[in-house]
This record gives C-alpha cells, structure tokens and sequence, in this order.
C-alpha cells in the first residue's frame, strides 16, 4: 500500500516516520528538502529522526495521485497555494485527473461491478 503526505514539514516527517512500515511518498515543495529526505533519510526540519527505505519525497504532485490515502498536512495558510481550489470551469481536478473513469481493477477491489442500462 502508498501513502501519500501532501506536506513537508514537521507534521509530515513525523507522520511519514509512523506510517513508514508502508511505501510513503512525500510532496514538498521544497527541493532541499526532497534532496535530504531521498538522498541522506532525513528532514532538516526534524533533525532527530531518520526514514527507512520504504519513504521518498518528490516535488511532483502527480506522483502522489495514485496512492491508496493521502493526508494533507500543510499549514492552512498554504493550502490554497498547492491545492486547487476552485476546481477549473470544467469541473476536472486537475492534479487528480478527475472525474475520471474507473478501471475493473479498481471496482474489483471495491467489490463494485456496473450493471448496464437496459
């Protein structure tokens, strides 16, 4: 399972480091940040504690948008700077790439199954 952490900082290192027994994929906007956490395992923000191989970040929000959960852990404030609200006129997200439609791997693992209209 992936987890995705929309977040760089304290809250999400330290939520990467508790989750991290899963694969972890955290989104800073920061490339000093990503660069540490990727090459050296560790936050500079959160010193005193280091990752496992199972967490990487990246700069790119579309490598996150196919995780199983995602948490968003930024600060209020910064929010509206990486997420887009609201969605564009088309209705679409755009970091999402919805609506989009679903695959049967994904109904399977729902337990859905579309019934065609008669």
């Amino acid at each position: 399972m992936t987890i995705g952490i929309l977040g760089g900082g304290v809250w999400g290192s330290a939520l990467a480091r508790v989750l991290s027994n899963n694969k972890v994929i955290i989104y800073a906007r920061d490339e000093k940040i990503v660069k540490s956490i990727n090459e050296h395992k560790i936050n500079p923000k959160l010193k005193y504690s280091s990752f496992n191989e199972n967490v990487t970040a990246t700069t790119s929000l579309k490598e996150i948008r196919n995780v199983k959960f995602l948490f968003i852990t930024l600060p209020a404030q910064n929010i509206r700077e990486v997420i887009l609200f609201p969605m564009n006129q088309g209705a679409e997200d755009l970091m999402m790439e919805a609506p989009a439609n679903v695959s049967n791997e994904q109904l399977r693992e729902l337990g859905l199954r579309i019934i065609p209209k008669e």
